[in-house]
């Protein structure tokens, strides 16, 4: 069993995005397979949730301070899988609420702050993505906005789908990034 990534030297000295490449080639087969055997094919798809752990991972200030990657991939992952889940049984609850209630007190109920909170994160995510470069951003978008799958985005760019993920969970970090930035902003203006 691998505890750790085999290291060449010092993995402080270690740049993050070498660390993440390794990482991502040692651990994105092996996290699908262990996310499949615990929780079945999805929702959320294993794919998509490794994908997730490695952007939380790649928008770690500091990834190279992580003793054990692995282990913090599979907790990462494994949390991907129950906040998924989580949210699933509110939408799924907060549906089953809707039909109970009046038709006409729809939009009335809603949560004004989450609605202003998730238009001002979408807004950082269109500028993030505006700015990323270009490859990068294609392949967010063709997967995100258009549903393509890594393999079919891998065929039209004529790249590896490996070097796809690669794209993509950088752009997912990028994106995480931005986000968790704004919060602390935010938090530290309150």
């Amino acid at each position: 069993m691998r505890d750790a990534l085999p290291m060449d030297g010092g993995a402080a000295a270690e740049p993050a995005a070498n660390l993440l490449e390794r990482a991502y080639r040692s651990y994105r087969a092996e996290l699908c397979r262990y996310i499949e055997r615990q929780f079945g094919p999805g929702p959320p798809e294993p794919e998509e949730v490794v994908q997730s752990a490695f952007a939380r991972f790649a928008a770690l200030e500091k990834p190279q301070e992580i003793s054990n990657p692995r282990a913090f991939l599979y907790a990462c992952s494994r949390n991907v899988v129950l906040d998924a889940r989580r949210r699933d049984r509110v939408r799924d609850a907060a549906l089953d609420d809707e039909t109970i209630a009046d038709p006409g007190d729809g939009p009335a109920n809603m949560d004004i702050e989450r609605v202003l909170l998730g238009r001002e994160q979408l807004a950082i995510v269109e500028a993030v993505v505006r700015a990323m470069e270009a490859k990068r951003r294609k392949v967010f978008i063709m997967h995100v906005v258009h549903g393509l799958r890594y393999v079919e985005i891998a065929r039209e760019m004529r790249l590896s789908e490996a070097r796809i993920r690669q794209l993509m969970a950088s752009a997912l970090a990028e994106c995480q990034h931005a986000i968790d930035r704004s919060a602390a902003i935010g938090d530290a203006g309150r």
